[in-house]
């Protein structure tokens, strides 16, 4: 492997590591459909978001040179139609809880249906499009630590393999104690955490909407002018 890719290694590991850390909006959801026991939502969830966001990688790192001052109002649109959506998850998780019976909640199975699945999908897809800390990550962050604005797709893909085995590391620290702590709580405890797990998407979809208000992501990258 080229010597100047290895180099670029640490560096973004330990940027996207700290990045990832963060009690962002991604792991908000991440870590709500854990305490719900959500496994197949989770890895449904996942691959969608790491999937659009490896999309927005190469987008804005091959033309990060030529963007357009003023481009980011795409970005308006995009978190609106994001944060509708985890309010209509939140909505919709909480009408669930309420009608099942504390006593059956250990014995549930998650169902995956065909519009839970969409669901699941279009929430990631938003989720990488409209998170503020992706876009300060991806058009602030790493040309600062790489000091370039120009990338070959070589250093793009390992940029985004470097950025995937923080988030993997750091998903992993957070996801597997809280599906061991589920296996020791009462139904009646477990379903106070999915009511919480129901709210914290509901917050997730308020600040997306905040943020979508203030663009403090959006003004500091250059994507919006002042």
């Amino acid at each position: 492997m080229d010597a100047s890719l290895l180099s670029l290694f640490m560096p973004v590991f330990l940027v996207a590591l700290v990045h990832m850390v963060k009690p962002g909006p991604y792991i908000m959801a991440i870590t709500s459909l854990a305490v719900s026991g959500k496994w197949k939502s989770i890895l449904i969830f996942w691959l969608s978001e790491a999937t659009a966001t490896t999309i927005v990688y190469l987008l804005l790192l091959t033309g990060l040179s030529i963007i357009p001052q003023g481009f980011g109002m795409i970005f308006i649109f995009i978190k609106s139609a994001a944060a509708i959506l985890f309010i209509t998850i939140g909505f919709n998780n909480l009408n669930k809880e309420l009608n099942i019976d504390p006593a059956a909640i250990e014995a549930t199975k998650e169902k995956i249906t065909k519009a839970v699945f969409l669901q699941t999908i279009g929430a990631a897809t938003f989720m990488a499009l409209s998170n503020p800390f992706n876009i300060v990550l991806i058009i602030g962050i790493i040309p600062a630590i790489t000091d370039s604005t120009s990338f070959t797709l070589a250093e793009i893909l390992f940029i985004r393999l470097t950025t995937l085995l923080a988030n993997i590391t750091v998903l992993a620290s957070y996801c597997l104690p809280l599906f061991l702590l589920r296996k020791k709580l009462t139904p009646s405890v477990l379903k106070k955490i999915r009511y919480v797990a129901s709210f914290a998407m509901i917050g997730i979809g308020v600040y997306i909407f905040i943020n979508m208000l203030t663009q403090w992501d959006l003004y500091k990258t250059g994507l919006l002018s002042s």
